[in-house]
Parts: structure tokens; C-alpha cells; sequence
């Protein structure tokens, strides 16, 4: 990326990048669009949705997002609902939220158990 401090101008526009350059790219070659393409590894597909921020970069086709667009809704509930618990006046604690006991002695047991909150 290039034109940094001019780019930070711009709110909305949030950009994340390995290094910074002085250089700008040809403008002899039109090169090719609507091709499929790979960002650190990960393929994207012409039409994919990309979607980043400070913690990471998440791509899809439509339909991916629209089928995990209703368990980060829950997930953020119940985020929102524990973070309520733990500031409030009441001060859960977040394993009164959960089944940590029961989950940590299940494990201690060598049995099948995940870490579920109840809230």
C-alpha cells in the first residue's frame, strides 16, 4: 500500500498491509479481473467476501456468510449478556455463567466435554 498518510484521512476506509511502498503499480497492463486469487494462503473466489479487522481477515462465498451470520448474531448475545453479568452490580463470574465445573470434571474423568456458557 502507498499514500498512507492520505489514505488515514478516510474513516471508513481501513486498511491493513504487510509493508508500505513508495512505488506505484504499472499502468501499461490492464491485468485480469473476476479471477480467482490467493491472499496468505487463502483462495479467493471472484464475488467472495472479504471482511478484516484488528484481529484477523475473514472470507467467503454469500452463502457461507449467510449460513454463520446467525451463530456470530448468537455468539455476540451471549457475549453481550456475560459482559453484562461480569460489570453489573451482581458481578457473575464467568463460570457461574458456564458449566466449567461440570466440564473440568468431566475432562479430569478423561470424558468428552465442552466449555459451554449459559447465560
Amino acid at each position: 500500500v502507498r499514500d498512507t498518510r492520505h489514505l488515514s484521512k478516510y474513516a471508513p476506509v481501513r486498511l491493513y498491509a504487510t509493508l508500505s511502498t513508495p512505488y506505484s503499480g504499472t499502468t501499461q497492463s490492464v491485468g485480469e479481473m473476476q479471477v480467482t486469487v490467493t491472499c496468505a494462503g487463502v483462495e479467493v473466489q471472484p464475488g467472495d467476501i472479504v471482511v478484516g479487522d484488528e484481529d484477523g481477515v475473514l472470507v467467503g462465498s454469500v452463502h457461507s456468510f449467510e449460513q454463520i451470520l446467525p451463530i456470530a448474531q448468537q455468539i455476540q448475545q451471549v457475549e453481550k449478556r456475560m459482559l453484562h453479568g461480569i460489570t453489573s452490580d451482581s458481578k457473575e463470574s464467568i463460570s457461574s455463567m458456564s458449566n466449567y465445573k461440570d466440564h473440568i470434571e468431566k475432562r479430569l474423568q478423561d470424558k468428552p466435554s465442552s466449555l459451554e456458557f449459559r447465560v
